[in-house]
């Protein structure tokens, strides 16, 4: 993964999250993503986390990464994303890393999957649900790579998001459909960036 961590000085509350971050882990025992998800619902919904003009910034090609943290003891790392109108990511997975995530403002639409089976290098999947987030503090928890999801933003307004990961995400798995085999998808990994600091 290329890039540096984004102007963190610049983010209000970043060191209570953090903190409060460190606590739900010792504690989570067998669930940390919910666990994390829940922290950052908190710190959200109360206002306590506070992001300078420049994280919702977009660009035209993808949706913006921006890290803001990476715990060098407890290995997990925290990411503000900026979505455009209409800008989303194809189904993926977390190269085996659980995932948390918070709507700051905006909408985000999330549709969740699940490996039903394999044959080969071709996965089927099944969809289990589909999320409209449009309140701040609006969380989800993706505990395996057996948890798959997309993510799009609907509205006509940027929308930032809060990810925390098990670990730095340098590339993830992404799942695309097979055009020879209707109903089957083939996984391609993808490499990440993040925004270098300015």
């Amino acid at each position: 993964m290329q890039g540096c961590h984004a102007a963190a000085e610049e983010v209000v509350g970043l060191s209570a999250l953090v903190a409060a971050l460190d606590r739900a882990l010792a504690k989570a025992g067998n669930a940390p993503a919910q666990a994390v998800a829940d922290t950052l619902a908190t710190h959200v919904t109360r206002g306590e986390l506070q992001l300078p003009p420049a994280f919702s910034h977009t660009r035209a090609e993808q949706h913006m990464r921006r890290q803001i943290h990476h715990s060098t003891s407890l290995g997990y790392c925290i990411v503000v994303m900026s979505w455009a109108a209409g800008q989303g990511t194809p189904i993926h997975d977390h190269g085996g890393a659980w995932c948390s995530d918070c709507l700051i403002e905006g909408q985000l639409q999330t549709t969740l999957f699940r490996i039903a089976g394999q044959d080969g290098s071709h996965y089927r999947l099944t969809q289990y649900a589909q999320r409209q987030a449009s309140l701040p503090g609006s969380h989800e928890a993706l505990h395996s790579d057996a948890e798959l999801h997309a993510v799009c933003n609907p509205g006509q307004q940027t929308a930032i998001s809060l990810h925390v990961y098990q670990q730095p995400l340098h590339a993830c798995g992404v799942y695309l459909p097979d055009p020879a085999r209707p109903g089957h998808y083939l996984r391609e990994s993808l490499s990440l960036q993040l925004e270098a600091q300015t």
